[in-house]
């Protein structure tokens, strides 16, 4: 979209996508501490705002902030809104931000900024930088973070890739839940992964599952990075065998039982792959155990 002026012809800052505005909910402190960060008196109660009103004023440096670049200004002097020419100015005395307002409260805010009116108060919000959380991942890294923007098309994705995610990790759990070997080969890899260590042997099958269920309920991604390995079958192959004995491990060297050369996990899955060796893995599969 562009709008004419006299002499050129002015590029739309609109875009085709929406923001939301959520609140920071944190942990309660000092004698709120047990509340609930969903709790109704953990942010704002039901019908509370926090109102920004009135052209941004930065306390740290002491001015005030525009909220807009030239070319926004030109664009919006141009458009449907008949903002008067001049009166997005910050230093005119009927500066347009005077009287302008945003409500914000503990219930998100959607914004379209393909919506003049939306884009204009999402830039009027980014002003309030001690306020507003640059990012997700950034909304508790300041005690003065209220709340915090997020792309709806960008959450709206996350969502979906999360249930996809989710979706493929029960597939291949299920395809291999009645192997109890295999599920303690997968709950061995998940250890390393995470850094832990335990002996296998000493857990028993319906405890193998029901802890692999539940890792898989709290860890989706980790498990989806595991599934998602292109040689996730040789080495899920590979932990069983460790499982067994039938595979030793030094440090991060391997060693099967009868081959001297001491290998890494990628030459040995190489090894295990290579038809000449088929003889040694029909060996390591011999054992009903390891299937």
């Amino acid at each position: 979209m562009k709008t004419k002026t006299e002499e050129n012809i002015v590029e739309s800052p609109l875009k085709n996508k929406k923001i939301v505005v959520y609140p920071v909910l944190r942990e309660g402190s000092s004698f709120l501490q047990d509340i609930h960060p969903n709790h109704v008196g953990a942010f704002l109660f039901e019908g509370s705002k926090i109102r920004l009103h009135g052209t941004p004023y930065d306390t740290k440096l002491g001015h005030i902030i525009d909220p807009l670049t030239p070319e926004e200004k030109e664009f919006f002097y141009n458009s449907d809104l008949r903002i008067e020419e001049g009166a997005l100015s910050i230093f005119d005395k009927n500066c347009y931000w005077n009287t302008f307002i945003v409500d914000l409260t503990r219930e998100p805010v959607i914004l379209d900024l393909s919506n003049p009116l939306d884009y204009l108060k999402y830039k009027f919000i980014l002003c309030y930088s001690d306020l507003i959380a640059p990012s997700w991942e950034e909304r508790f890294n300041k005690g003065t973070y209220k709340f915090v923007i997020r792309d709806k098309e960008y959450e709206e994705q996350s969502k979906i890739d999360k249930i996809t995610k989710q979706l493929l990790v029960m597939k291949k759990f299920i395809d291999i839940k009645d192997s109890p070997s295999k599920l303690k080969g997968l709950l061995s890899m998940y250890y390393l992964k995470a850094g832990k260590t335990k002996n296998m042997n000493t857990i028993n099958d319906v405890d193998a599952l029901l802890e692999l269920t539940e890792a898989i309920d709290k860890e989706t991604d980790t498990f989806y990075d595991i599934f998602t390995d292109p040689r996730f079958e040789e080495k899920v192959f590979v932990y069983q065998c460790l499982i067994k004995g039938k595979i030793k491990r030094k440090g991060a060297s391997y060693l099967i039982d009868g081959v001297e050369e001491t290998m890494s996990m990628n030459l040995l899955l190489d090894f295990l792959k290579n038809p000449k060796n088929q003889d040694i893995k029909l060996k390591l599969l011999s054992s009903d155990e390891s299937k």
